[in-house]
């Protein structure tokens, strides 16, 4: 399960990867947006995370997750009318 957050206008979210590594996941605009989501995954001894957009990272990640991080980006930047999380909201 994803745990969400906002920060300034991007969305963030705490994930485990399918292999248990931890990561954060960070939504800026709807899916037709290029490079509107991406993974960031700490690498050990180093400061900088890898960074992957989350096309590039589907087989990292459990479906659950990824429907919660695709629902999510629907209902904060996306045009369906899905209602914002209340907790989210600017």
């Amino acid at each position: 399960m994803v745990v969400w957050r906002r920060q300034d206008k991007a969305i963030t979210g705490r994930l485990e990867l399918a292999g248990g590594s931890p990561a954060n996941v960070v939504v800026v605009a709807d899916r037709t947006t290029p490079r509107s989501a991406a993974l960031l995954i700490p690498q050990p001894g180093e400061a900088k995370p890898k960074s992957m957009l989350l096309d590039d990272a589907l087989d990292l990640l459990d479906p659950a997750d990824l429907v919660q991080i695709l629902c999510m980006q629907e209902r904060c930047f996306g045009t369906l009318g899905l209602a914002m999380p209340e907790e989210l909201a600017p």
